[in-house]
């Protein structure tokens, strides 16, 4: 009878039982405790229960075919393309290939043009100034005659968006580095005082002159001393469109005379193709500029003058041009978009009208009463221009440039044909002080011989 609760071992199976493991464990044990001929005995005892490894058959072993793998077509890449560059326009350096040449050019001539004052002509003249003043000794001061910031300029520049905040930053830093600033008009100055320097208002005051009155413009125009003739001096780089659809709403066969350029060149196509469509072609006469000093004889033959300002643009809002004195001098009423220093000198004056607006509505009903009070605006003008006279202000600048013995007016242009630059060097030689000007062009004779 089998023990249900033993466990048995079959030796001829070769098994190794649980209970076949206990026996031999405590085997072991006694076997280790008898020493070696122990453990040879239990080594022996212990193969029997298995079976012996030369005893098992080894299943035969089938030899495998070979396999074939199918021949694998080359992967033909495709030709890549050469990668094409793409062209990188060359740097654009502007205005700083100009400025900075020119500046390194001055501190080599500095000592032939010392002073006690270095006068810059436009904030671009700064870093020439500063690098005689720092050559030599001496003070630096800046005549800021428009807005400095490139970027709120009249005609925006061709530089890049990049060199242009480049070069406004770089002026500011300048500016505020000056021992003071001198200015056109009192609106500007209002704006250079944020500067933090000393600012002294000059305005471009034309020397006193009895009037010389002529008729050529008139001449030129073709018309007689009865048809009514508005007359606009300057450089005009925008407006000129709504004075000329203003004209052409004024039932009188009023002409134009525009005195100065167009620019840029695209406009003054654009504005002479309007003169066409509105029907002016016989009523609108485009002229060069005239020699200064015939200015305000040439222009007297007018009955009105007009200021083609867009007030919109910060240059224009805080400008005093020299052409409201230029038309008080040739005894022209003014006809003006509301800029503040124009302005205030026409509402004061009585010589002339402030434009609501700078609409064809605005210039028409300008101009209108302008011609309608013509009479008594002439007066008005020509009286005016006897207090706005350059010898007046000639105390003011020498007090405003610190009362100097010598003085370098410095100036990337040409400076000698500048008027406002010769006035004052002229009426500083006047009181004993040395003046000399140095511009690009001086610098560049000096390197060229």
């Amino acid at each position: 009878m089998k023990n249900n609760n033993s466990t048995t071992s079959d030796t001829s199976s070769g098994t190794l039982t649980m209970r076949d493991a206990d026996s031999l464990l405590a085997r072991l044990i006694r076997k280790i405790v008898q020493g070696p001929k122990g453990w040879l005995d239990l080594a022996r005892a212990a193969s029997s229960k298995f079976v012996r490894v030369d005893q098992v058959q080894a299943a035969p072993i089938r030899a495998r075919k070979p396999v074939v793998q199918p021949a694998r077509k080359p992967v033909v890449q495709p030709a890549r393309k050469p990668a094409v560059q793409k062209s990188r326009p060359k740097p654009n350096l502007a205005p700083f290939h100009l400025y900075i040449p020119f500046a390194q050019n001055a501190e080599l001539d500095a000592q032939d043009f010392a002073a006690d004052v270095y006068v810059a002509h436009g904030v671009q003249a700064i870093p020439a100034a500063d690098a005689m003043a720092i050559a030599c000794g001496g003070r630096v001061i800046c005549d800021c005659i428009e807005i400095p910031s490139f970027a709120q300029r009249v005609l925006p520049s061709n530089w890049s968006r990049i060199n242009t905040r480049f070069i406004d930053r770089t002026v500011e830093g300048y500016l505020r580095h000056c021992d003071s600033l001198i200015t056109v008009g009192w609106e500007l100055g209002k704006e250079l005082e944020t500067y933090g320097r000393p600012v002294h208002v000059i305005p471009n005051y034309r020397y006193a002159e009895e009037l010389q009155p002529s008729n050529r413009l008139r001449e030129k125009c073709g018309i007689g001393p009865d048809t009514p003739l508005v007359l606009a001096i300057s450089n005009i780089t925008s407006g000129l469109e709504a004075v000329l659809e203003g004209i052409s709403g004024i039932s009188q066969p009023v002409h134009l005379a525009v005195m100065g350029h167009l620019k840029p060149a695209a406009y003054r196509e654009k504005c002479e193709m309007l003169v066409q469509e509105l029907g002016l072609e016989g009523r609108v006469h485009f002229f060069d500029p005239v020699p200064y000093d015939e200015l305000t004889s040439t222009a007297s033959a007018a009955d009105v003058g007009l200021i083609v300002r867009d007030p919109v643009i910060p240059n224009n809002f805080v400008s005093l041009p020299n052409r409201i004195f230029d038309y008080l001098f040739s005894a022209l009423p003014i006809v003006t978009p509301d800029i503040p220093d124009i302005a205030r000198i026409v509402r004061e004056e009585n010589a002339g009208v402030v434009i609501e607006g700078i609409g064809a509505g605005g210039w028409r009903k300008g101009i209108l009463q302008a011609l309608e009070y013509s009479a008594e605006m002439k007066r008005n003008a020509l009286a005016a221009s006897r207090k706005y006279v350059w010898e007046s202000l000639e105390d003011q600048l020498f007090e405003a440039l610190g009362r100097p013995k010598s003085v370098t007016f410095v100036g990337y242009t040409d400076l000698n044909k500048n008027n406002r630059t010769m006035r004052m060097a002229a009426s500083l030689r006047k009181m004993g002080v040395t003046a000399n000007v140095y511009t690009s062009f001086d610098a560049e004779m000096r390197r060229t011989g």
